[in-house]
């Protein structure tokens, strides 16, 4: 089994329309997006308790990770 999370920062709370939407748009076209300390602290958080299988991310936070079994 598989599953893709997606996990960003949003100023403002989204419907679940308006999430998904970003989420296919941020996986689909190149995306700049603002860097906010206190999402790379949970970012990180996340990663060590869910490590990508696939190996290391070179260090460079990405605002989704995919895990994959």
């Amino acid at each position: 089994m598989s599953f893709d999370l997606g996990v960003w920062y949003s100023d403002a709370p989204m419907s679940v329309e308006q999430a998904r939407s970003y989420y296919a748009h941020i996986n689909s076209d190149w995306v700049d997006l603002r860097r906010r300390p206190e999402f790379d602290d949970f970012l990180t958080m996340l990663r060590a308790r869910f490590p990508d299988p696939r190996g290391p991310t070179l260090g460079r936070p990405t605002p989704m990770n995919r895990r994959r079994r």
